[in-house]
């Protein structure tokens, strides 16, 4: 449970940057990171949008969701919505669906993910930044509290 709280927070906090943030889309809210976060954006003021499947919509809601989708019947990334920050904990579509829907010079969060997604990130996400001013990074925390982030327009690398 510690280990969901941290991640939550430095993914919207401190590489999100929550505090600019006024609409929040959470993918995979429902698990310890995702619920975590909701209540961490919540607490900044923004309008937070949940994706999880529709039996974790209701316990979503009832923690503080302004919006929730059941990502096996609608789309996200295909409702016309615009996002200022965007933390995805299940990296479960393609980066260009995530550019689709983050409004210009904001920021999308991975947090861990396949070496497959990861290493997409990290070839696309600098072309993605350097032609539309989107951020991307990654957020990987290690069993011995090393904290890796990457981000699409310039490296941090930070030891908790």
């Amino acid at each position: 449970m510690p280990q969901a709280g941290v991640l939550a927070l430095q993914g919207l906090r401190d590489i999100g940057q929550i505090h600019k943030a006024k609409n929040v889309l959470i993918n995979g809210a429902g698990g310890g990171v995702g619920t975590f976060a909701l209540q961490i954006a919540k607490l900044y003021g923004a309008e937070v949008t949940c994706v999880d499947s529709k039996k974790k919509l209701d316990t979503l809601k009832s923690i503080g969701a302004d919006h929730v989708i059941d990502y096996t019947e609608e789309d996200f990334a295909q409702k016309g919505q615009f996002y200022d920050l965007i933390l995805d904990v299940v990296g479960t579509r393609s980066i260009f669906d995530y550019k689709r829907v983050l409004n210009p010079k904001e920021r999308y969060v991975l947090i861990g993910d396949s070496t497959s997604r990861i290493l997409q990130l990290l070839i696309l996400g600098p072309m993605i930044y350097k032609t539309e001013s989107k951020k991307m990074a990654i957020l990987i925390h290690k069993p011995n509290n090393f904290i890796l982030v990457k981000e699409t327009s310039r490296e941090r690398w930070s030891s908790a």
